[in-house]
């Protein structure tokens, strides 16, 4: 708008002067026709030479040889001198113009309010940047896929595209000179037609190779327009979230954007709430989770990535009611879990394409981090609560003995265990050691300890000296899928290294619970027995325990 007001006055001052200089013209051919008869010089064409305003104050008057016909050896220095003068006027004169605009008042108003109308629009503009987002985003991946493809069969033609070798072709049997002559006739037609059809195929084979290997090429060169465009916009993601601005009722423009803008709002999102502080407690967070909520309603395509963002903003209700949403399930489990029918409570809150493992990992990390600084008592009881959910998910009577839940549950284990910068030791120790003196027991309690035992070595000592000590003294002999845990749990500690838990298994634990680990764990018989040997020189021991170990 600025430029198109700027050519119209420049268009409209150039006409002014137009305008002058024909009024002049005419002025001088009327004072030229009343005296072209009294100077013969001007009818001649004959130029009169100028004399400069420093000519004029010295008082120096031009050559008589000037005045007269021009000389035959610097006619072409005069002209050439007249152009340059020309051109450089021409110069000054558009210089001028530019430097000097004349701005009418209503002019000056609309460029004063410029600003203001762009204002007024950004709105429209922020609203066509997403629809922009939209369209380019599935060009964009649809390309890279059929590219992708493209390359995968040229690669695949050509390795298997190698050519008959000559040998193969003209090969004859040995013996074909013992046969009769109608017989190799009628042989050597058939060996002919074999090579031809062979030639076809070598051929086709060639042809089809070239052409896959073009398009591989074509991979390499063709530009990516959409891509690029997709890549600017996702890289300008901090300038567009300057225009929410702490305004949040201008995301309500969200909802007139297509669906395939998702991706690009997720990134909104991540980046409004990495510089809000999110609570329970507050305000904003409640109205901003409330609206990243219904933007699924609004879209009516299921989305769990539109919360996630603001997952610390959820109290611990709405935190375990989205929790199954956020599981990596694998796309197989999670379609077989939906027909089953215990498992149809659960899948129904899990609506939409699962997310993958890494973002899971990052879900719960915007749960914990949000809570507050790393090692403080926020973040460490915002970890616990986590793990906790996560545990019980699973420990409920009919979910239990679901496949695909718990292959589910043990990837997010691996999760959470393997997140050593948000998830601490002094979480999981408070988180193990509660759901240890519970009763009943949580069954996925065990499993979480054989990961904590394989990916957290330095719990080693605390499992051996609280968590194991807990569930001898809970009596988890009588369940007998914690039992088993239990066992594979003692294995990994029952060693004549520290960390070990021979302690607790022969003060605490029966003689018979003891002989049942060692007929399961023969290998463990002799380690108990030294240890139990050593022990006599220190304390006493039970009588039926040495039965047991034939002491």
């Amino acid at each position: 708008s600025a430029n198109k007001t700027y050519l119209s006055l420049t268009k409209e001052k150039e006409e002014k002067q137009k305008t002058k200089n024909n009024e002049t013209i005419l002025n001088d051919q009327s004072v030229n026709s009343t005296n072209n008869t009294t100077d013969p010089e001007e009818n001649l064409m004959i130029k009169k030479p100028k004399v400069s305003s420093w000519a004029k104050a010295k008082n120096i008057q031009p050559q008589q040889g000037q005045q007269g016909q021009q000389q035959p050896d610097n006619g072409s220095n005069e002209n050439e001198k007249d152009n340059d003068q020309k051109d450089q006027n021409i110069n000054e004169d558009e210089l001028s113009e530019w430097n000097h605009i004349e701005l009418d008042l209503n002019t000056a108003k609309s460029l004063l309010e410029l600003p203001i109308h762009l204002a007024q629009k950004s709105t429209d503009i922020f609203k066509e940047l997403f629809i922009l987002y939209s369209i380019l985003s599935p060009i964009s991946t649809s390309t890279m896929s059929a590219l992708d493809a493209a390359g995968d069969a040229a690669r695949k033609i050509a390795s298997t595209s190698t050519p008959a070798s000559s040998t193969e072709v003209e090969k004859q049997p040995e013996l074909q000179e013992e046969q009769e002559p109608e017989q190799q006739l009628q042989e050597q037609d058939a060996s002919s037609v074999s090579v031809v059809v062979e030639d076809e195929k070598v051929r086709k084979k060639r042809i089809e190779a070239e052409v896959s290997a073009a398009v591989s090429a074509a991979k390499r060169v063709l530009p990516q327009i959409a891509s690029f465009v997709v890549e600017i916009i996702e890289m300008q993601i901090e300038v567009i979230a300057k225009f929410i601005d702490k305004d949040y009722s201008k995301l309500y423009v969200l909802r007139e954007v297509p669906v395939d803008s998702s991706p690009l709002i997720f990134k909104l999102f991540a980046r409004i709430a990495a510089t809000e502080t999110l609570s329970p407690s507050l305000q904003t967070s409640k109205a901003l989770l409330s609206f990243a909520s219904s933007m699924e309603i609004h879209f009516n395509r299921p989305n769990v990535r539109f919360v996630v963002p603001f997952l610390a903003a959820c109290d611990r209700n709405q935190f375990a009611i989205i929790l199954p949403r956020l599981l990596p399930w694998m796309p197989d489990d999670l379609a077989t879990a939906t027909r089953n029918g215990t498992l149809a409570s659960l899948t129904a809150q899990t609506p939409g394409p699962p997310l993958s493992v890494t973002e899971f990992e990052r879900a719960i990390r915007y749960r914990i981090n949000g809570a507050g600084v790393a090692g403080s008592e926020q973040a460490i009881q915002s970890a616990v609560e986590v793990m906790e959910l996560l545990i019980r998910l699973g420990s409920s009577s009919t979910l239990s003995n679901q496949p695909q839940l718990l292959r589910c549950l043990f990837a997010a284990f691996k999760v959470i265990l393997s997140m050593n910068d948000v998830i601490s030791v002094i979480s999981i120790q408070r988180v193990t050691l509660n759901l240890s003196q519970e009763a009943p027991l949580p069954v996925l309690l065990l499993r979480f300890l054989l990961e904590c035992s394989k990916m957290r070595p330095s719990l080693g000592q605390f499992i051996c000296t609280k968590i194991i000590p807990a569930l001898i003294q809970s009596n988890i002999w009588e369940e007998k899928d914690l039992w088993q845990g239990f066992i594979l749990l003692s294995k990994k500690y029952i060693t004549s290294k520290p960390p070990h838990c021979l302690v607790p298994l022969t003060t605490l634990l029966s003689s018979q619970r003891l002989l049942q680990i060692i007929t399961i764990l023969p290998m463990t018989k002799p380690i108990i027995i030294k240890h139990v040997q050593t022990a006599l020189h220190h304390q006493s021991v039970d009588p039926s325990l040495l039965r047991v170990l034939g002491l």
